[in-house]
């Protein structure tokens, strides 16, 4: 019984609904709002030589420093930072609700790195 009960929690958590996929209105949201978020959030400690006052090494080897490093890591945004807010950790770089709708926006709009003017 345990085992279906945790299965039964895994389907949930990982379903379409409880991911928030396609829920949020509004504008197209430009990779430039995303970067400068990112930028401002995420750069202290998921860059090559992190500035933050922990962090000698990006955590887990993960950096943000190119518009494809972002985009690889998608999801792994929408789970981190837009679902669970778990990043940043202790939202120690002080991350808004509204940056986090914008992330989560541009991630149902398909996560585009193109520029809104297509370059």
């Amino acid at each position: 019984m345990p085992v279906a009960a945790a299965l039964a929690g895994v389907m949930y958590l990982t379903s379409p609904a409880w991911l928030g996929r396609g829920q949020r209105g509004g504008e197209r949201v430009a990779f430039t709002a995303v970067q400068a978020v990112i930028d401002r959030r995420c750069l202290s400690c998921h860059s090559h030589a992190p500035t933050d006052d922990v962090f000698r090494a990006p955590p887990n080897g993960v950096t943000f420093e190119t518009p494809e490093s972002i985009r690889v890591r998608a999801e792994l945004i929408r789970m981190r930072v837009v679902l669970t807010h778990t990043m940043p950790l202790g939202n120690k770089t002080g991350m808004t609700d509204a940056e986090r709708d914008l992330l989560g926006r541009w991630l149902d709009q398909g996560a585009s790195i193109d520029r809104v003017d297509g370059r």
